[in-house]
């Protein structure tokens, strides 16, 4: 409920915009919002990102058995050079010559490795089998046919990743465009509303938002880490929360659902966990909170087990 909308998170945003919808259509005729800020307008906003987001994500999801096809693609047409290569010595000598220019090694017998060298080599293989088909060996795929089918599949492997590629670029484009209109429209729905109702309407949390003078809710703590070299104790730290106060630590049994239980608190990231039964496992949480008392998100819970004491 932060009202610096530049820094919220895309999910967090449509987040915000879908609070800030159903609070426009229960509350903005009475505060008199205007027509920019009308549910239909903000929900319009909210529903293209929405969408811009969901196309992207299908277009990253559509990339990635592209790719997977391609690299094997390239596999394929590196065994199918190798083989025809191997083969080909028999005609053209183990080491280079110009009799090996006609089947596209020209300077070396190394397998290319650009793709653009791999197609040109492969194209020429197709031709040379085409030209000499009694050079070739059927059973190994080392064949005209063979080689036009390898360099199809490259070739046209190569085209559908990067056609999605560019689809994407494009797509990514839209998403930051529909974003940046989706910001756009909930900053001006924060300055109206500055103008409309007090610092202390409540109506700010119905929009989703902070009222002007409450401090920001702090998100959940990261880089929770837990020294546990000291038997039956706990020092648990985190890296310090913006707009925290004090933080809260908490302490839930290692493969239990119970609902993690707080230990104590801190106006610094740092708490020492005493008492606690050797050998016992556990999983430690730690929240912040800002000055007027609001509770941030709980972090991810980080596993750990009581150093029992060392026998006399």
């Amino acid at each position: 409920m932060r009202n610096d909308i530049l820094k919220l998170s895309s999910e967090d945003l449509l987040g915000l915009a879908l609070k800030s919808v159903s609070a426009a259509a229960l509350h903005g005729a009475a505060i008199q919002l205007s027509p920019r800020r009308s549910t239909e307008n903000l929900k319009g906003l909210r529903d293209a990102a929405d969408k811009a987001e969901k196309d992207f994500q299908k277009g990253i999801s559509a990339l990635v058995p592209l790719r997977t096809a391609f690299k094997q693609a390239r596999t394929d047409a590196r065994m199918h050079l190798t083989a025809c290569r191997d083969v080909l010595k028999r005609q053209c000598g183990s080491q280079y010559c110009q009799a090996w220019n006609e089947a596209g090694w020209k300077g070396s017998l190394a397998i290319p490795r650009s793709l653009n060298g791999m197609l040109s080599t492969v194209s020429a293989l197709e031709q040379y089998f085409k030209d000499h088909a009694d050079h070739g060996v059927a059973q190994l795929g080392v064949t005209s046919a063979q080689s036009k089918a390898v360099f199809d599949a490259l070739d046209g492997a190569k085209n559908a990743a990067s056609n999605q590629e560019v689809t994407n670029k494009g797509l990514h484009a839209a998403r930051d465009a529909a974003f940046e209109a989706l910001r756009n429209g909930l900053r001006g729905l924060c300055n109206e509303l500055s103008e409309l109702i007090g610092d202390e309407d409540a109506r700010w949390k119905a929009f989703g938002l902070n009222a002007p003078g409450e401090p920001s809710v702090p998100p959940a703590p990261t880089e929770v880490a837990v020294e546990n070299d000291i038997p039956c104790q706990l020092v648990v730290t985190c890296a310090a929360v913006p707009f925290a106060d004090y933080y809260r630590f908490f302490t839930q049994p290692a493969g239990s659902n119970a609902e993690p239980q707080p230990v104590g608190s801190s106006g610094e990231p740092v708490l020492v966990i005493e008492g606690l039964a050797p050998g016992a496992s556990w999983k430690i949480l730690v929240s912040a909170v800002n000055t007027a008392g609001s509770e941030g998100p709980r972090s991810d819970a980080v596993a750990t087990t009581v150093l029992a004491a060392e026998a006399a």
